[in-house]
């Protein structure tokens, strides 16, 4: 056999790839030869009957060979490898035969016709004793961390059901359709190797049109997904992006209308755009929803963890939602099974008995969601035999099983480096790691290999560490498409999650790291406002950036544009200085006598910010040292926006409409202090314990008040919507005419409150005790009541449509003249509760209540509920069972 060497390029579509010729019985194969009586040559097929003894050869089964077929490829049809090369027809077996012809006796050789069909190939791993270069090239059933796309659906397998509800999801509701599910649920490859593959096929074309458009957020949203738009629409990018933006959309919308079918938009990781600045969100979104257009041209999907499920509901996507989301919930046995068993069968592979049942039983109880660790697994299984086309129990139990495979794996590869590469790796992992705060969890995100190239010390050591982490699948590098950049990313979130060596890097450094995404997301508002003087820092919080960079610089080093911006900040404020001295040195002497008691004034309240920036819990400031400071700050016109007093106890001060703006305030102690119209937007005061404060038309949108103590709490016309006040106390509150609209109220406790006139739409109150607290005049449209008390609470000319009171107790609480238009009642508790002058209320919503004879109704309504037949009732089995699924966020 003679083994060549081709110098001319052949294209990859021409090539025979090699496989295993292991474990291959019962495979059918197909080969190509030149007959005597076919010169032109002839498909020849048959099947693979295994190796001999020693290997050295595979039997084949075919009726077809002859010589002209020798030293011709065998092809195995389920592999799709070649598994070797024939070698030779078995000798035929044959008989003596003595028969006497015309007198004469003569001797004849016959046929037995038992070894006609045998045939014998040289396997693969011959092949490759002889030339190594040639390679075995078996496909991997498995995406290891890789999500499934639309060139692997053939192995993809264990969400038909999922699938199948999807479609019913977009048939009803062909405009828009929200995946949600935690990370690790399949929701990315469900969709591009699922559904998309099915809306491709039913849109029966392979044109340029019927091709959905996928795109990501990434660090840009809105560049990322305009270029993309632009990109398929147009062939170009980058061009159309430094366009008129509202022309270029205009533009996108006009283009797609145009079309003869439909457009599929699919955005992939959509949490990623929460990432950003809530301009960026928000243009982001717009441009989501004014593509969508009513007569069904567009569909857009989105995939989206449940983590930031509440930041979908808050967006202006909301409304879309109760008719368009799909939760992806947890794998069952069954589907499991078939993601191991049926991409094996799809390529050949064999796996041996008692296996699966082995890895089901450790994935039952090793995660709420499996895929992630059972495609890794998998993937590591494969590697390790695939050359003998056979997946192993003693394998699998080698490895570390499907609990201790990913961390073993990133384990050994970390540890296999040397002291000042283990550094190297560990600075990586936490610069490509987003620290999330409150629910929010931590989250891979995206940089430019030249920029972490860059701040390398030593770059040989460096450009091996990363080789070696994206050889190894931890990090995964690719060029972006749009500015022609390689960006490097953490393979998937569920490493970020379950690498135990990765957690304690993060919990160890992350007040530094969530400081570095603070600076890093604020210089990136400042470049996309065309770096206007208004967005840089200034006062104590850029004092705080400089410090931390000086601090920790070479260890978390910013990005070029992060240092641009510090550097532009303090820039700012030197000339700013200046500016203020040289105005001073021209000004009369009337005016110098004023500057200088500016500096003075300056030095004193710099005196205050000392205070402030000293304190910490291991040395915490006074109560009356630190609320002095504050309130002389406030006096002097100073914001405390990104503030940080955490553990503090203020007291006895004034601090109306001042600046408190993402402050960060937890476990902090307010007392008798005035708030009166503040800015409090997105602070966080988790487990806050705040007495006799008055917060009266404060702006407290997006707080974090969850598993706080108020009490005798002045919220009287505050805008408190998207509030956190998750397990909250409030006792005695005033909260009038408020607006709490999607506020999260879940769990709390809200005793002895006037919550009158206030704005509790869509709000989130499961689970909460509202005992003896007045509602009276308010709004509870849409709201989620589910399992709450509402014990002697006050409802009176309040509007409740569509308000689900599931399981609550409302005993002795007062609906009088109240809006119950499509309330659900179901299973709650109406003893002695007052209807008198109700409205939309049906004898179909108090018969699914309890204790419902016992409530008190106006006469008319008694007498026909009285004699409302049982016929006519609905299911209440059926509506507490569907109830429940709307009852609260949702569960995944």
């Amino acid at each position: 056999m003679a083994i060549l060497r081709v110098e001319d390029y052949f294209p990859p579509s021409s090539w025979l790839k090699l496989g295993t010729s292991i474990n291959l019985s019962g495979h059918e194969f197909r080969t190509y030869g030149f007959p005597n009586a076919f010169p032109k040559g002839i498909f020849v097929k048959g099947f693979i009957e295994g190796q001999n003894l020693d290997s050295s050869l595979i039997q084949l089964t075919s009726s077809e060979i002859t010589e002209g077929v020798s030293g011709a490829p065998v092809v195995d049809i389920e592999t799709h490898r070649v598994v070797g090369v024939v070698t030779a027809r078995a000798a035929l077996d044959v008989r003596e035969l003595n028969r006497r012809v015309k007198g004469k006796n003569q001797t004849v050789m016959l046929s037995t016709g038992r070894l006609e069909k045998v045939a014998f190939a040289t396997p693969s791993h011959i092949l490759m004793k002889v030339c190594p270069e040639l390679g075995l090239d078996d496909i991997c059933p498995y995406r290891g961390l890789l999500s499934f796309t639309e060139e692997e659906a053939q192995l993809f397998y264990g969400k038909d059901k999922l699938i199948s509800k999807l479609e019913d999801s977009l048939l009803k509701n062909p405009c828009f359709l929200a995946v949600v599910g935690s990370s690790g649920s399949g929701k990315s490859s469900v969709i591009q190797a699922g559904l998309l593959p099915r809306m491709n096929r039913r849109l029966c074309s392979e044109s340029k049109e019927s091709k959905p458009i996928k795109a990501r957020p990434t660090n840009h949203p809105v560049q990322a997904l305009l270029s993309e738009l632009s990109f398929v629409l147009y062939g170009e990018r980058g061009v159309h992006v430094t366009r008129n933006r509202r022309e270029l959309r205009n533009e996108i919308k006009e283009t797609i209308r145009a079309r003869s079918r439909k457009t599929v938009i699919f955005i992939d990781q959509f949490e990623e755009m929460f990432s950003s600045s809530s301009l960026e969100q928000e243009e982001f979104i717009d441009i989501l929803i004014d593509l969508i257009d009513e007569n069904h041209k567009i569909t857009l999907i989105i995939a989206i963890r449940s983590d930031f499920y509440s930041d979908l509901l808050n967006s202006s996507l909301s409304s879309f939602l109760e008719y368009a989301q799909v939760n992806v919930l947890k794998t069952s046995l069954e589907e499991i099974e078939d993601a191991i068993l049926k991409p094996a069968e799809k390529v050949g592979l064999r796996i041996e008995p008692g296996l699966t049942r082995l890895i089901t039983d450790d994935l039952r109880e090793a995660t709420q969601n499996p895929l992630p660790l059972l495609q890794f697994t998998l993937t590591r299984l494969w590697e390790v035999e695939h050359t003998s086309n056979l997946l192993t129990s003693d394998c699998y139990l080698q490895i570390g099983r499907v609990t201790g495979a990913l961390t073993t794996w990133a384990d050994n590869v970390y540890y296999s480096f040397s002291e000042i590469e283990k550094q190297i790796a560990r600075q990586l992992f936490t610069k490509l790691v987003r620290c999330g705060s409150g629910d929010v969890p931590d989250t891979r995100t995206r940089l430019k290999a030249s920029a972490m190239r860059s701040y390398s010390v030593d770059l040989p050591k460096f450009n091996y560490v990363l080789e070696k982490l994206i050889g190894s699948r931890l990090i995964v590098s690719y060029k972006d498409e749009d500015d022609g950049h390689e960006y490097i990313e953490i393979v998937h979130d569920f490493l970020v999650q379950e690498w135990q060596l990765l957690r304690y890097w993060i919990t160890e450094s992350r007040e530094t790291l969530l400081q570095r995404d603070k600076i890093e997301l604020a210089a990136e508002e400042w470049k996309n406002k065309n770096k206007s003087r208004d967005y840089l820092w200034q006062g104590n919080l850029l004092a705080k950036a400089v410090r931390f960079n000086k601090q920790y610089g070479d260890e978390l080093s910013l990005s070029s544009i992060s240092q641009e911006f510090l550097a532009s900040s303090v820039s700012r404020r030197y000339r700013n200085l200046i500016k203020n001295v040289f105005i001073g040195l021209l000004a009369p002497l009337t005016l110098t006598g004023i500057l200088g008691f500016q500096i003075r004034k300056e030095l004193r309240l710099g005196q205050y910010w000392d205070v402030i920036n000293a304190h910490s819990e291991e040395n915490p400031a006074t109560s009356a040292v630190l609320s002095n400071a504050l309130e002389k700050l406030h006096e002097a016109g100073k914001s405390f926006s990104d503030i940080r007093l955490e553990t503090a106890t203020i007291s006895d001060v004034t601090l109306s409409s001042s600046d408190f703006k993402l402050a960060d305030m937890q476990n902090i102690s307010i007392d008798r202090v005035d708030f009166q119209n503040a800015d409090l937007r997105a602070a966080d005061m988790k487990s806050a314990s705040v007495d006799k404060v008055n917060f009266q038309n404060a702006d407290l949108n997006g707080i974090n008040l969850a598993e706080s103590q108020l009490t005798e709490v002045n919220l009287s016309y505050a805008d408190i919507r998207r509030a956190d006040l998750t397990g909250s106390s409030l006792a005695r509150v005033r909260i009038v005419d408020a607006d709490l609209v999607r506020a999260n109220l879940t769990n709390a406790s809200v005793s002895y409150s006037d919550l009158r006139n206030s704005n509790l739409s869509s709000a989130y109150l499961s689970g909460t005790s509202f005992y003896q607290t007045d509602f009276r005049q308010a709004k509870l449209n849409n709201s989620k009541l589910c399992s709450t008390t509402f014990v002697y609470a006050r409802f009176e000319r309040s509007s409740m449509q569509n308000a689900l009171f599931i399981g609550s107790d409302l005993r002795n609480a007062n609906f009088n003249s109240s809006d119950l238009s499509n309330a659900n009642l179901t299973d709650a508790n109406i003893d002695n509760v007052d209807f008198r002058g109700a409205k939309g209320l049906s004898f179909s919503q108090i018969r699914a209540a309890r204790n419902w004879q016992l409530a008190i109704y106006d006469d008319d309504f008694r007498t026909g509920l009285i004699s409302y037949q049982a016929s006519n009732e609905e299911d209440s089995d059926n509506n507490a069972s569907s109830s429940l699924l709307i009852c609260g966020k949702p569960e995944f």
